[in-house]
């Protein structure tokens, strides 16, 4: 859409995804505040085969299993060792999603030699009723309750109720984003589980009381509808300072601040990790089976749940 003249209108419809998610996960989560506990008690039981499942959408639902399933044991394999290793485990996941992600997104980008051009402006409203916002917001409820599973692995599996229109799954990836966080803070006061990284920042402070949480909520309710207005402004102007400093060396200036923070927060052994999750991620690019790389994190917490010891 960007090459298009659309990514403004593409920006737009991940915050009207959002702002249908909050709507939505505000209706879902009164009830989900007083049957989650006996639910997760309930599939706690036999979670591992609910990741399991996941797993095999995952390498199902793509294009070409054989390189789905390697990059799923590369990715899995990845995951469970970082996760034994003297890495620090508080910032571990920064080389991890790096690698698989960001620093193989950038490479694509660079080596097309992409330029931006002229954007159009956008005129539908943030206000619309968005089919994908709310497929997005179900798709959050699962990502801030179940391990391991993202908001790409929980997208996809409820796209096929959607139509295959690049808008709604575009308001689709805002919602789950967005919704991901409200479920995920509500999850962390009802069991006790950080699922984001939001609810982990938040859990490394204190767990919040139920008064808490209810601001909490109501805090994120009100900058999410702040904060629509103020990005599309924002974006509207954004493209223009990308245009002036050059793309090019905007993502340079990213891939060198990834490895400066991976370096002060993890040392040596996190520039590895990024190095391996780096090769992984390319890997899934060119196969283009990068859904698969959520196998870091599905594949440990099957493992935990199944409470197999893979290191004596």
């Amino acid at each position: 859409m960007v090459k298009r003249g659309k990514g403004l209108e593409a920006f737009q419809q991940t915050v009207k995804g959002g702002l249908n998610a909050v709507v939505a996960a505000a209706v879902i989560a009164l009830p989900l505040f007083y049957l989650l506990q006996s639910l997760y008690t309930f599939i706690s039981g036999f979670m591992e085969f609910i990741l399991l499942f996941f797993l095999f959408f995952i390498i199902v639902d793509s294009e070409n299993l054989l390189y789905s399933v390697v990059v799923v044991l590369f990715s899995g394999a990845l995951g469970v060792i970082s996760f034994q290793s003297g890495v620090n485990q508080q910032f571990v996941l920064i080389p991890i999603f790096s690698g698989l992600f960001a620093v193989p997104g950038i490479y694509s980008i660079l080596s097309t030699d992409f330029s931006i051009p002229e954007q159009d402006l956008p005129e539908t409203s943030l206000l619309e009723f968005s089919g994908g916002g709310i497929a997005g917001a179900f798709a959050g409820l699962l990502a801030g309750t179940v391990p391991g599973i993202g908001a790409a692995v929980s997208t996809s599996f409820f796209t096929p109720l959607l139509d295959h229109s690049r808008k709604q799954f575009l308001a689709a990836m805002g919602a789950v984003n967005t919704s991901d966080i409200i479920f995920s803070i509500l999850t962390l006061q009802i069991i006790g589980k950080a699922r984001s990284g939001v609810s982990v920042a938040v859990k490394a402070l204190s767990t919040p009381s139920t008064s808490q949480l209810l601001f909490l909520a109501a805090l994120t309710v009100l900058s999410v509808i702040l904060s629509a207005s103020v990005a599309v402004k924002v974006s509207r102007k954004y493209h223009k300072i990308i245009e002036y400093l050059e793309l090019q060396k905007v993502l340079y200036a990213v891939i060198a601040t990834v490895l400066v923070s991976t370096f002060a927060l993890t040392g040596f052994q996190g520039i590895l990790v990024l190095c391996v999750s780096s090769l992984i991620g390319f890997a899934a690019v060119e196969t283009d089976t990068r859904r698969s790389c959520m196998a870091v994190l599905i594949v440990p917490s099957i493992i935990f749940f199944a409470q197999i010891s893979i290191f004596m």
